[in-house]
């Protein structure tokens, strides 16, 4: 069974870094309301995109077109991403911090919140989660964890993507994240990082941690199969070319309004 006890006891520092993130939030949907405004309808846009690009009703699919259209930077304002650590995104570190990509670089939690503001939009299960590699496992590391990845339910068990990466895996003994690739250190989930990162409440951590065990007592869905919808997938987006380039104009006008917004937030003054 999970252990209840790890979620019912929070550490203080855990809720005080919460009650922050919290104020952050509100904090953020005041000052950066335009810029939330056009960065809504942008993502229902995308979403449509990673519909026609994917397999039909096929979340994976879904999961590596999202990759996929950001390494390619279909999503930034100059047409091309890279990753970047130590990026300062206080200011837009909650609602928008998926909207980061647009600017043409960022990290993990970056392309995680996009992924989950995407599958938002699909009525999918694609949420950015914490973790931290195994060879770093330690109590520090334990609290808030130091990467994030997307889970998604394929079929009725959940799977990781880690897209800023490039794995894909599955769960095994509840909280660990084995990926299918040979020579990679498992990802052990840490719970308290969705408190402080994404202010999930108790209530579904738990939850969540619920779903994870039970879909590590599932068989995972062989590799092959993975291999299989991710080659069908990059021929679907090969041959989609025309509707990319159809997104990037009609997006272009709300990617540049939000880069403005960020880059630029003393236009926002009036919502402070």
């Amino acid at each position: 069974m999970t252990n209840q006890k790890e979620i019912i006891t929070i550490p203080e520092e855990i809720i005080k870094l919460r009650e922050r993130e919290e104020k952050n939030r509100k904090k953020e949907i005041a000052y950066f309301k335009d810029t939330i405004d056009s960065y809504f309808p942008l993502m229902r846009m995308a979403s449509k995109l990673v519909q026609e690009l994917g397999l039909p009703d096929n979340s994976i699919s879904y999961s590596y077109v999202i990759k996929w259209l950001i390494d390619d930077g279909v999503f930034s304002y100059q047409g091309s991403f890279r990753h970047q650590e130590d990026i300062d995104d206080t200011r837009y570190s909650t609602v928008l911090r998926g909207a980061q990509v647009l600017l043409g670089y960022g990290c993990c939690r970056h392309v995680a919140k996009l992924h989950e503001d995407i599958f938002n939009q699909l009525w999918l299960q694609g949420d950015a989660t914490t973790c931290v590699t195994e060879n770093e496992k330690d109590d520090s590391f334990l609290i808030t964890g130091n990467h994030q990845v997307n889970v998604i339910n394929y079929l009725g068990v959940n799977y990781i993507n880690d897209i800023y990466n490039g794995f894909f895996s599955y769960f095994k003994d509840g909280k660990t994240m084995v990926s299918y690739r040979q020579g990679y250190y498992p990802l052990i989930y840490c719970p308290y990082g969705d408190m402080v990162i994404d202010g999930k409440t108790e209530e579904e951590i738990r939850e969540q941690m619920i779903q994870f065990e039970q879909s590590s007592k599932q068989v995972p869905i062989d590799y092959s199969q993975v291999l299989d919808i991710i080659q069908s997938t990059s021929d679907r987006y090969n041959q989609g070319k025309s509707l990319i380039k159809d997104f990037k104009q009609e997006s272009k006008p709300y990617v540049k309004k939000i880069v403005n917004g960020l880059t630029n937030p003393e236009r926002n003054t009036r919502h402070r």
